[in-house]
């Protein structure tokens, strides 16, 4: 009996979807409600992977598919359904169906989201559509409306990491389930350095898959298990941690208002002076005298 090992806990992990209810008064739809017509010209309709529950979205440009992408990278988010329900809005006097891009379950907090290329939402008509939509969403307790400009989703803090991470995303079954619990081991110490973790989660004559490496380490950053400070690039001398120990993982999906995304910034013009006339410089002058 006293050589009896102790039972090992598994690590906890985070299980999005799962669970989730959606706020009354607007239905969420599991598949997209809206078809997509790929044969237009200015669509750019991708099919992006997901664990938010596992599965795939549809994404209809590309500032859509870094939407997914960063929002499969950030804490936050519990559930994310693309194209999920029609709304009837009354826009200037009569009744349209719009469907929104996205809704998301942030922080227990239901959003319908909407992304737009920032010069779009300067045009009159797509302003007043917005805040029409608005208007509809937020009528129903626990919902809000919210816009990504496409200027913000680019220049977010995980730009240098986002693809990166998004690619190395496997399903759950696909991580090795003893690299994982060793992880959770070393990590419930607190934060350490990418390149101690694997240096101390890699086994002699391990099996594919089952060793600590850079590409494992990708993956279960990906899949939640492994966090890190998303304002710097994650590199071997980066400091990473768990759920268990260290710092929550900051917020990285850029929500933005109807009012902030329909506003038009400031143009600054330089004027230069003109002047038909070829002046010569003093030094031509002078080697001319």
């Amino acid at each position: 009996m006293g050589n009896k090992k102790k039972a090992r806990t598994k690590p906890r992990i985070h299980v999005p979807c799962k669970h989730v209810t959606w706020p009354a008064g607007i239905p969420v739809s599991a598949e997209p409600v809206r078809r997509i017509h790929t044969r237009s010209r200015r669509r750019n309709t991708s099919l992006i992977y997901s664990t938010l529950p596992p599965g795939m979205r549809e994404a209809d440009s590309q500032s859509e598919v870094l939407f997914l992408q960063v929002a499969e990278l950030d804490p936050g988010v519990a559930c994310i359904r693309a194209q999920p329900c029609w709304l009837r809005v009354m826009e200037d006097g009569s009744i349209h169906r719009r469907a929104p891009d996205f809704a998301v379950m942030y922080d227990g907090r239901a959003e319908l989201h909407e992304v737009k290329q920032d010069a779009e939402c300067w045009k009159p008509e797509v302003r007043s559509e917005l805040l029409a939509i608005r208007d509809e969403v937020e009528r129903h307790p626990r919902w809000c409306y919210s816009v990504s400009l496409e200027s913000v989703l680019k220049a977010e803090p995980l730009r240098s990491n986002t693809e990166t991470l998004w690619r190395a995303l496997r399903p759950e079954e696909e991580v090795d389930w003893d690299l994982r619990l060793r992880t959770g081991d070393v990590l419930d110490g607190g934060p350490i350095a990418a390149a101690e973790l694997i240096d101390r989660t890699r086994r002699p004559n391990a099996g594919p898959g089952s060793d600590g490496s850079w590409s494992n380490l990708l993956a279960m950053v990906a899949g939640r298990y492994v966090h890190f400070d998303v304002r710097e690039r994650l590199t071997l001398d980066s400091l990473v941690w768990n759920l268990n120990a260290g710092p929550p993982r900051e917020r990285t999906l850029p929500f933005g208002s109807v009012n902030a995304a329909t506003t038009r910034p400031v143009q600054v013009r330089h004027f230069e002076p003109f002047c038909a006339l070829q002046i010569r410089r003093l030094d031509e002058q002078c080697d001319l005298d």
